[in-house]
């Protein structure tokens, strides 16, 4: 995913099962929701028997889907299915997005995910994170209860239920998956749901109503003739929210969309974890990564996009060797480097970085400069173009920037930019999995001179 991305962060991780488990009688004794009693009081006592008696099958499989939509309008879909042993606080979960597949366990509030993107920046088939290490890691103060709140842990919604008020709902009467069951509708109040849980599980849901700025959601239930849950849904607007300190408002989605399915109770479930030899620990990579002073060897992907770069120049212009400021190939590390975000190798993780390149040529009085990213997704990559944009839309004070329209790309974006450093023109865009930016600085420095290479640069690109 959550990279988003992790992302995504698009980084941004799970929540435990341990919220789930821990839904006792004690626990849920305000919830409220589904039963065909007369009284509110009945209906309430129902629902809050419906969730610890949905805890106490000790298993059951999940399907869950999950929908996030980007500040540029853009959704991504995620597809997970697996199962959860409630006794150990585990999930093991395929995930499916887009065309790529990966599987993640949970337990506790460790994550092991075995996804292609990381496997290639790691060298191992599994990846560990311990959420609150990453946050530490992040340097963001509350970094760690906000993945564990924003994860795509299948169970995470029964918690809203603690903090349901107001009239229930009865939808109607639906089958899932084979199953009769009635469906309602509630609000629930996460100061409430937080109120209503033990205190060690209260963070995350306080960490949400922080970051989004919304006190209360509307949940549908299903609750089937043995009063267990077998679905529900809800969704969280992200427009008005306020990141922690040190987080980019581009970092969040727009809006999330969950809808979640529990079957098959009590079936046997075994999750096993993934062995030390198999797995790299994200926090040791994190912290023991290579700056971006530190050149980086060739790699497969680095030669493939070595061969994307422009050949074409304008008359004058030679290419200047890769040890040169830094250009050449570039790794996770010297990507999170050249970012210069306190999160970045968390936000290129979630975007699925997967490579990158940087070439430099020269004249002797202006330069053209051209970085070439590329990832596992085309989302990833506009996502993270995204983020590149809104860093130029804020620059240095005394610095100007002024946009200008580039026709001959698609979905370019092109400004340019006056400060100490002297003029320079900058091209930016996406074209299927890749990102690139092409720069021309000094006295040679137009915008259309800029834009026709970006011209070259893209039709050099594969669409897909």
């Amino acid at each position: 995913m959550v990279l988003q991305p992790e992302s995504a962060v698009d980084p941004r991780g799970r929540r435990r099962l341990g919220a789930a488990a821990a839904l006792s009688a004690a626990a849920v004794v305000a919830l409220t929701g589904v039963a065909s009693c007369s009284t509110a009081v009945d209906v309430r006592t129902v629902v809050a028997r419906s969730a610890t008696q949905t805890v106490a099958q000790k298993t059951a499989d999940l399907w869950e889907h999950l929908v996030i939509t980007a500040g540029s309008g853009q959704t991504q879909d995620i597809t997970s299915t697996g199962v959860g042993d409630f006794r150990s606080h585990r999930l093991d979960m395929t995930l499916s997005i887009g065309a790529q597949h990966g599987e993640v366990i949970l337990d506790g509030t460790t994550i092991y995910e075995k996804l292609a993107a990381l496997t290639s920046l790691t060298g191992k088939p599994w990846v560990k994170i311990d959420l609150n290490a990453l946050g530490n890691a992040a340097g963001v103060n509350g970094l760690g209860d906000l993945l564990r709140g924003q994860s795509n842990d299948p169970t995470q919604g029964l918690q809203f239920l603690s903090g349901v008020t107001g009239p229930v709902t009865t939808v109607g009467h639906e089958a899932v998956r084979g199953v009769e069951a009635t469906h309602y509708r509630v609000t629930s109040s996460l100061d409430a749901a937080a109120a209503n849980l033990p205190a060690a599980e209260q963070a995350s849901i306080r960490q949400i109503v922080a970051l989004i700025g919304v006190h209360t959601t509307i949940v549908d239930v299903w609750i089937d003739g043995q009063g267990r849950v077998r679905r529900y849904h809800y969704a969280f607007d992200y427009r008005a929210a306020k990141p922690p300190a040190g987080v980019p408002a581009g970092a969040l989605p727009k809006s999330m969309d969950i809808t979640v399915e529990l079957y098959n109770f009590g079936a046997l479930a075994v999750v096993a974890l993934p062995s030390a030899t198999q797995t790299a620990d994200l926090a040791k990579v994190l912290d023991g990564a290579p700056s971006a002073a530190t050149t980086v060897p060739p790699s497969a992907a680095t030669s493939t996009l070595e061969g994307l770069l422009l050949t074409t120049l304008p008359p004058g212009y030679h290419q200047a060797d890769d040890s040169l400021g830094q250009t050449g190939p570039s790794d996770l590390a010297k990507a999170a480097g050249d970012d210069g975000g306190p999160n970045a190798r968390q936000v290129l993780l979630f975007d699925q970085f997967v490579a990158g390149y940087q070439r430099l040529w020269t004249n002797g009085t202006s330069q053209i400069i051209e970085y070439l990213y590329e990832f596992a997704t085309p989302k990833g990559a506009v996502a993270y173009g995204e983020r590149q944009l809104a860093d130029a839309a804020t620059p240095p004070t005394g610095d100007q920037v002024t946009p200008f329209s580039v026709p001959t790309v698609p979905g370019a974006h092109g400004f340019t930019a006056s400060g100490t450093d002297g003029p320079g023109d900058v091209v930016m865009f996406s074209r299927g999995r890749y990102l690139a930016q092409v720069v021309v600085a000094g006295p040679a420095a137009t915008p259309k001179g800029v834009a026709a290479l970006a011209a070259l640069q893209y039709e050099r690109l594969p669409s897909a």
